[in-house]
C-alpha cells in the first residue's frame, strides 16, 4: 500500500510538471511574438488579480435559482445577439462546410466530393450534424451561426455542472461560466460555419461524463457499465470531428492505473473495459457511416496532417506544397486511404529536414496558441461598418482574455495541489496536455486551440471558487 502511494505521488509530480511545462510553453510563444503580445500577457495578469479580488469581496448568493438563470441570459444576449449582429464573409472552409451541406441536402450523400471526404472522413462528423438543421431551417449560413449559439449556450450549462456536481462548488460553476459567456474569440467563431462549437460541446460532455464516473468510483456495476458506455459513445462522437478521441480513454486509464489513491476496484476496471469496447464499437459504427456516405473506405491515419506539422517551411501550417502533393494522390490512387500512406514519405522527408527543432516548435506554437485573434485578422467582415475602428480593440480583448485564463488555468495547479481535493480534475489535465502534445506533431491552425479554452475557463472558474473557500477558512480562524 505504501509503495502504491508513493507511485501515486510520483505520477502526480510529473502530470503537474507536464501542465506547467506545456502553459509555460504557451506563455512563451505568446511574449515571443512581439511588443504587442507583451504588454497584452501584462495587462492579462493585471485583470486576473482584480478579477480575483472582485470575486473575493463580491457578495453573490450562489445558492440562489436565479444565478443560474442569470448565466443563461447573459449567454443567450451575448451569444446571440453576436451571430445576429455580425455577418462575416465566409471564407474557404465556410464555404466548403456550406457545399458538402448542399451534397448532402440534394442526394442524400456525398456525391461530388466523395474522394476529399474520404481522404477527411472527420468533416462528416460537424457536415452530418449541421444538415440536420440546414434541413428544418433552410440552407443559409445564419442557421448554422444561430446551432453554434445554441452549442456555446448548452457549453455554458455543461460547465456549469462541472463545477456544481463534480467540484461541489456552486461559486466555481458560477464563474467558470460567466468567463466562458463572455470569452471574446468563442462569441466571435459561433458566426461561422465550422465545427469548433460542436466538437468543443462533445468535449465537454465527454469530460463531465467521465468526471462522474469518477466520482461515483464505488456505485454500483450496472451504473458504471452505463457510465462507460455513455462515454464510449460521446467519445466516438466527438472523434468522429475531431481524431484524437484516444487522448480521452488514455487520459481515464492513466487516471486508474497512475492517479487512483485507493486500490483500484472492480468499479474502475469495469468503467475502463466497457468505456473502451464502446467506443471502438462505435468507431465501426460512424465508419460504416462515413462509407456509406461517400461510396468508399474512409482513409485511417492522416498522413497528410502529419507532414503537413512536419513542414519546417511552413511553420506546421497549410502549405501549398503538401497541399499540391495530397490532391494529387487522391486524384491518382485508387482509395484516399492509399493515397493518406503515400504521404508517408513525405513526412519522414520533413522530419529529417527539420535544422532546429526548438525554432520550429516555437514557430508552431506561437501560431497554434500565441494568439487569439484570429477570427479577426482572418475573417471578420462586418459589412457596412468601418471595421479598422473596432480591430485593435477586438485583437487586444481576445488576447487578453485568453492570456488571463492561461494564467488562471496555471494559479489553478498550485491551488489544487495545495487543496487536495476533487481528483478528478485530473481529467482536465490529462485532456490538455495530451491535446497540446498532439499539435506538436500534426496541422496547426489558430483556431485549434479552441477546445482548450474551454478547458482552461473550467479550471479558471474551480481557481476563483475555491479561492473563496480559502479566503472564507482564513478569516473564520
Amino acid at each position: 500500500m505504501e509503495s502504491r502511494k508513493k507511485f501515486v505521488q510520483l505520477c502526480e509530480v510529473v502530470v503537474a510538471a507536464a501542465f506547467v511545462a506545456v502553459l509555460l510553453v504557451s506563455i512563451l510563444a505568446a511574449v515571443s511574438g512581439g511588443i504587442d503580445n507583451i504588454w497584452q500577457m501584462a495587462a492579462a495578469l493585471i485583470l486576473g488579480i482584480l478579477l480575483v479580488v472582485l470575486v473575493l469581496k463580491c457578495n453573490i448568493n450562489y445558492e440562489s435559482k436565479y444565478a443560474l438563470l442569470f448565466l443563461v441570459i447573459v449567454s443567450m444576449i451575448i451569444k446571440g445577439g453576436t451571430v445576429i449582429l455580425v455577418r462575416p464573409t465566409p471564407g474557404i472552409d465556410d464555404l466548403a462546410m456550406f457545399g458538402f451541406a448542399e451534397e448532402i441536402l440534394s442526394n442524400g450523400r456525398i456525391t461530388i466530393s466523395s474522394r476529399y471526404i474520404a481522404g477527411f472522413p472527420h468533416i462528416m462528423g460537424y457536415v452530418s450534424f449541421v444538415t440536420i438543421f440546414f434541413k428544418l431551417f433552410g440552407h443559409v449560413p445564419v442557421v448554422a451561426a444561430c446551432v453554434n449559439a445554441c452549442l456555446s449556450i448548452f457549453s455554458m450549462l455543461v460547465i456549469y455542472r462541472i463545477g456544481h456536481k463534480v467540484f461541489e462548488n456552486k461559486k466555481a460553476a458560477f464563474w467558470a461560466s460567466f468567463l466562458w459567456c463572455i470569452c471574446p474569440s468563442q462569441t466571435l467563431w459561433n458566426c461561422f460555419v465550422l465545427s469548433e462549437a460542436y466538437y468543443t460541446t462533445l468535449l465537454l460532455v465527454s469530460i463531465y461524463v467521465i468526471m462522474r464516473a469518477l466520482k461515483e468510483r464505488e456505485g454500483s456495476i450496472k451504473k458504471t457499465a452505463c457510465y462507460g458506455i455513455c462515454i464510449g459513445v460521446v467519445v466516438a462522437l466527438f472523434n468522429m470531428t475531431r481524431p484524437v478521441g484516444i487522448v480521452f480513454i488514455i487520459a481515464l486509464a492513466l487516471i486508474i492505473f497512475c492517479l487512483e489513491n485507493l486500490r483500484i476496484n472492480k468499479q474502475m476496471i469495469v468503467l475502463l473495459v466497457s468505456s473502451i469496447i464502446c467506443f471502438l464499437l462505435m468507431q465501426n459504427v460512424t465508419n460504416l457511416y462515413v462509407r456509406y456516405m461517400v461510396g468508399e473506405e474512409p482513409a485511417g491515419l492522416p498522413w497528410y496532417n502529419i507532414a503537413v506539422g512536419c513542414n519546417e517551411e511552413g511553420a506546421g501550417k497549410w502549405n501549398e506544397e503538401d497541399w499540391n502533393s495530397f490532391i494529387g494522390f487522391l486524384n491518382s490512387e485508387e482509395s484516399a486511404g492509399i493515397a493518406q500512406e503515400k504521404m508517408q514519405p513525405i513526412v519522414i522527408e520533413h522530419v529529417k529536414s527539420i535544422d532546429n527543432w526548438g525554432t520550429f516548435l516555437l514557430k508552431k506554437m506561437q501560431i497554434f496558441i500565441g494568439d487569439d485573434s484570429s477570427t479577426l485578422t482572418a475573417y471578420l467582415d462586418k459589412g457596412g461598418v468601418d471595421y479598422e475602428e473596432y480591430k485593435a480593440l477586438l485583437s487586444n480583448a481576445c488576447n487578453i482574455f485568453f492570456y488571463m485564463i492561461e494564467l488562471m488555468a496555471l494559479g489553478s495547479l498550485f491551488w489544487f495541489i495545495k487543496k487536495k481535493e476533487n481528483r478528478e480534475m485530473y481529467l482536465c489535465l490529462l485532456v490538455y496536455i495530451g491535446s497540446f502534445l498532439a499539435y506538436t506533431i500534426v496541422e496547426v491552425q489558430t483556431r485549434y486551440h479552441y477546445p482548450l479554452t474551454a478547458i482552461a475557463i473550467v479550471l479558471a472558474g474551480y481557481l476563483l471558487g475555491t479561492l473563496e473557500k480559502g479566503a472564507k477558512s482564513i478569516e473564520e480562524k
